[in-house]
């Protein structure tokens, strides 16, 4: 059984180089960021991290191991608890639009990561289920995109969040 997505490689890495990029703009701007404001950027720095270690975790899973399919979903577990710690952080008044898009993107992960196991855990691999958590993947990625767009300054709208593609 094959557990590699479609997402998992280039749409992950796209993610943690822009994410990256936001951060180091964000740190080397003339003025010093309150606590609150470092602390977030620390906890964004942490989460960009974790995410990374996560992909390169699944990236180095045997596929032709007895245990593929239960490490895939572990750390698509994982993922899914990353990405809830967006909705846990303290998001300073000047990136007050990253609130609602952290909560939007930890529901897409969840119901991404649902599906994930739907898809994995059946005899034989439930494609509808994979093509549906992918969906969800990826919308996942984009508002964690948007609140990068938020960390740079830009006001997103609920609009815009909103009518986010499902996919590209």
């Amino acid at each position: 059984m094959r557990v590699e997505t479609a997402t998992s490689k280039s749409t992950l890495v796209l993610f943690t180089m822009l994410l990256i990029a936001f951060l180091q703009l964000l740190t080397s701007c003339g003025s010093l960021p309150s606590q609150e404001t470092s602390i977030y950027q620390n906890d964004m720095t942490d989460f960009t991290n974790k995410i990374i270690e996560i992909g390169d975790n699944i990236n180095h899973i045997d596929a032709n191991s007895d245990t593929a399919v239960s490490e895939l979903l572990s750390y698509y577990d994982e993922l899914d608890t990353t990405f809830f710690s967006l909705t846990e952080m303290d998001i300073p008044d000047e990136y007050a639009d990253a609130e609602i898009l952290a909560e939007r993107a930890s529901k897409y992960m969840t119901q991404a990561v649902l599906y994930y196991h739907t898809a994995f855990e059946a005899e034989p691999l439930d494609e509808m289920a994979l093509e549906t958590a992918n969906t969800y993947y990826e919308r996942a990625i984009t508002y964690v995109n948007y609140i990068g767009e938020v960390l740079l300054g830009s006001h997103v709208t609920f609009e815009d969040a909103s009518s986010a593609p499902a996919s590209e």
